[in-house]
């Protein structure tokens, strides 16, 4: 199986602002490659305290790959790989909003956390930051560089399954529940004649308009907001955040509706304002 430790620096607070990634191969419990490279984000804003943290610019980027090329060594990889990850929920969070802005499906894979892994493997430790099990394990990190925060990533879900007595890594992670599987995406936008673009064409809407838009939560979490078609044949924006779980129209939806875009982290701007008008409700 391969094994591939990503990770991620992003722009500014937008999970689609990928502007870094370093990956890590690993076949049989060897690494095998390395691929390292700047991305070239579609939201061109860098958030002083993200510069802060990682040190590039909008002036590092200008000449950088955009988010499919750059992710091209990962992308002929991942089907049915094993991805891990540093603090996963980000980096997954990262993978999806930018390859939903792209258009990209993503193949079906599996994936683990390796702070929980090294929770499991070395439970004496302060905390299980990177940094921390880094320096436990003795390896040189320049930390939030994403070319040696994947290899750290790699380095320390091998120690740990060694150090578990596991067979390998997708044994430890299995054998401690944390082992997770995700199903093929797809794209964000409709396939031309499918459903979802029918639709969209029959309510007077531009069938490139994306069918999902992500936002960001209060506290900064993700929310997949879909435009669906009820069984009358109305166009209707559901949530999946907890408020609308009772039937509730939520504060996303709400300001989706009233083309507000301030909290949209994956979809077109202009997109959301022509849907608000659309649907009467600005």
């Amino acid at each position: 199986m391969t094994v591939i430790a990503l990770d991620f620096e992003t722009a500014n607070a937008g999970r689609d602002s990928a502007c870094a990634v370093g990956a890590v191969f690993l076949e049989d419990g060897v690494v095998t490659g390395e691929a390292y490279s700047l991305i070239r984000p579609k939201n061109p804003r860098f958030d002083a305290g993200n510069v802060a943290i990682h040190g590039i610019t909008a002036r590092d980027v200008a000449g950088a790959p955009d988010f499919v090329e750059a992710m091209a060594p990962v992308l002929k990889r991942l089907p049915g790989a094993l991805l891990l990850a540093h603090n996963a929920a980000f980096d997954l969070g990262v993978l999806r909003a930018a390859a939903g802005q792209a258009g990209l499906a993503l193949p079906a894979f599996r994936s683990a956390c390796t702070v929980a892994l090294a929770r499991h493997a070395f439970p004496t430790l302060a905390n299980h930051k990177l940094p921390t099990v880094a320096a436990h394990l003795g390896l040189t990190l320049r930390h939030h560089h994403a070319g040696d925060d994947a290899l750290a990533c790699a380095r320390i879900a091998l120690a740990a399954a060694k150090a578990a007595g596991t067979a390998s890594i997708a044994h430890h992670a299995g054998l401690i529940g944390k082992l997770v599987s995700h199903a093929p995406g797809r794209a964000a936008v409709p396939a031309a004649g499918g459903l979802a673009a029918r639709a969209l064409k029959a309510a007077g809407l531009s069938a490139t308009v994306a069918t999902r838009f992500v936002v960001r939560g209060s506290t900064g979490t993700p929310y997949n907001v879909d435009l669906t078609r009820s069984a009358g044949g109305a166009l209707r924006l559901s949530c999946d955040c907890r408020g609308a779980m009772f039937g509730r129209q939520c504060r996303h939806v709400k300001g989706l509706l009233r083309g507000e875009v301030d909290d949209l982290l994956s979809g077109n701007a202009a997109e959301v304002a022509g849907l608000a008008r659309r649907l009467g409700q600005r």
